[in-house]
């Protein structure tokens, strides 16, 4: 039980933390099984940010930490070993309506690595982990809930 619902989740293998989007922001537990209770994450939280106003939708862990919500927000944060986490930027409008969704990839040709986010704006946004706009697909005819990218054939499904 960690006291709230969570509505996403990622793992910091570095720091073998297991990271939650919360309403209204992220919550940082530690990753450590308990052979004895069985247990796998701790209970009580090391950190919780509120960066958000509304359900955090995405949480992604690179070499910062990234997250999305309802609100629209893209937050980036720096996760520093041993320190607890800060935000490093923070993007208020990244879209006009709640962001549903946030993937990550690497480009293979040319080693680019790169964010794309779809919202209830019907929009998808390719972002780079800096988090400047690289490019947006607009004019879709319902809310983008979901991003997938097709390793096989390099392709994003929108």
């Amino acid at each position: 039980n960690i006291g709230s619902v969570a509505y996403s989740i990622c793992f910091h293998s570095r720091l073998k933390q297991v990271i939650f989007g919360i309403p209204e922001g992220i919550q940082f537990h530690s990753y450590e099984l308990n052979n004895v209770t069985g247990q796998i994450i701790n209970s009580i939280p090391l950190y919780i940010i509120c960066e958000h106003e509304d359900i955090t939708t995405g949480v992604l862990m690179l070499d910062k930490l990234y997250s999305v919500g309802f609100d629209g927000k893209l937050i980036i944060y720096d996760c520093p070993f041993g320190s607890s986490p800060s935000v490093s930027k923070k993007l208020d409008q990244a879209h006009d309506a709640g962001i549903t969704c946030l993937i990550a990839q690497k480009n293979s040709l040319d080693n680019n690595e790169w964010l794309m986010t779809g919202s209830f704006d019907k929009s998808a946004k390719v972002w780079s982990l800096d988090g400047k706009l690289i490019f947006k697909f607009v004019d879709f005819t319902q809310p983008v809930t979901g991003l997938t990218y097709v390793h096989a054939t390099k392709t994003v499904w929108i």
